[in-house]
Order: C-alpha cells, then sequence, then structure tokens
C-alpha cells in the first residue's frame, strides 16, 4: 500500500509514448466480481488508516482522497508510458476510456478518461513495467485498479475527441483474473542482477579457498 502523501493541486504537463493495449467502460458492478472479500476488505483497512493523498500542510482549500478499487471493461485501454518535466522522466501510465474508444472520431456521444499512473518512475524503467502490465492485461475481459484520485485535468486537450472528463490518480494495484500487480512489490532489475553477482562472487572465493586448502 502507498503511504498517505501530500501533493498540491496542479496540472502535470502530459506527452504520451504510446506502447498500446485497450481498455475501457465505467466502473461497473459487473466487473466488480473480479474483486475478492480481501480486496473489499483492504479497501476498507486503507480508509480506516487515513487518506492515500491530501493537499499540502496549510494549503486552502485542504483535500484528501482514498485508495478504492475500480473495476472496468478491458475494451478500450492504453498501457503507455508519460513523459514528465519536459522528458527527464517517464512514468508507467494506465489510461482507460469510458463509454468508447478515446480517438474514434466518428463517435457521437462524450467520453470519459482515467488516467492512473505511478507515483514515481519506476527503477525497473517505464516500458519494462508497462510490459508487465500489459502481459496482465492481454486476452482478458475485466481488469480492477486500486488508487486514490490527485486531480481532474484539462479537457481542452480532447475537444476533437469529445472528452468531458479527465482524472487522474495515483495507482497502487492492478487486478485481473490472471492474478495482481502490485506497485509496493515491485524489485529493482538491477538489484536481483547485483544479488546474482554477489553470490558468484561468493562461490568463486569459495572454490579458490578450496583450491588453497588441498
Amino acid at each position: 500500500m502507498r503511504s498517505s502523501h501530500s501533493f498540491p493541486i496542479r496540472f502535470l504537463p502530459i506527452l504520451l509514448i504510446s506502447s498500446s493495449l485497450l481498455l475501457s467502460f465505467a466502473p461497473s458492478d459487473w466487473h466488480a466480481g473480479l474483486l475478492s472479500i480481501e480486496d473489499r476488505q483492504l479497501e476498507q483497512e486503507d480508509a480506516e488508516k487515513g487518506p492515500g493523498l491530501h493537499s499540502a500542510i496549510g494549503e486552502e482549500p485542504y483535500w484528501e482522497s482514498f485508495n478504492q478499487w475500480l473495476c472496468f471493461s478491458t475494451q478500450f485501454a492504453t498501457a503507455e508510458c508519460t513523459e514528465l518535466d519536459g522528458g527527464q522522466s517517464r512514468v508507467p501510465t494506465l489510461r482507460i476510456a469510458v463509454n468508447g474508444a478515446l480517438y474514434d472520431y466518428g463517435r457521437k456521444h462524450p467520453i470519459q478518461l482515467y488516467e492512473f499512473d505511478m507515483e514515481e518512475e519506476p527503477k525497473v524503467g517505464c516500458f519494462e513495467m508497462v510490459k508487465k502490465w500489459n502481459l496482465l492485461l492481454e486476452g482478458e475481459s475485466s481488469v480492477c485498479v486500486y488508487a486514490a484520485h490527485l486531480q481532474g485535468l484539462p479537457i481542452s486537450h480532447f475537444v476533437a475527441e469529445k472528452v468531458d472528463q479527465w482524472t487522474l490518480w495515483y495507482i497502487s494495484q492492478i487486478k485481473t483474473s490472471k492474478g495482481y500487480w502490485k506497485e509496493y512489490e515491485t524489485k529493482p532489475d538491477e538489484d536481483i542482477s547485483d544479488k546474482s553477482s554477489d553470490e558468484s562472487g561468493k562461490h568463486h572465493e569459495i572454490e579458490e579457498e578450496m583450491k588453497q586448502n588441498l
């Protein structure tokens, strides 16, 4: 679980680097069948501990949001990397369009966008993380996301696409019938390789010591 953090309300400049796979439809009781009793208990326990996100101390008006499960169809969605700070960092983004595909310009009705970002750039690399998400989503009909709402984003970026709501959330978990991805269980690849190198070095030292004792 992500610990509680404070954030000023701000617009985050966004440039999307595509890595495809689609998802859609509003949070739905139908798709919520994917959740277990334990998932619901987690949501309740986290709420009792306090908000997942809240405004900076002294900021007015004060705001807070709680981690919650949101479930969707996997018909219209993209897992991709979002560039922040002028390209200085990339964070994985799971973008979910509600009520239709984002770039269906023949569509007459408006849609809503849910944008789920990791809070920080993953040490394993953004594209590697997106690959993990895509594998979890591939071939699935439903997905549930555990996240806390951060802010609304300007829909002026999607006038032609008829978007009437665009919201940004910080993601903690993704669940499909295949299992979970959990942010706090993510291990940096370099840590794994470092451990392998350390073990290899120890075995080499032991072998050398044995040879000297013969």
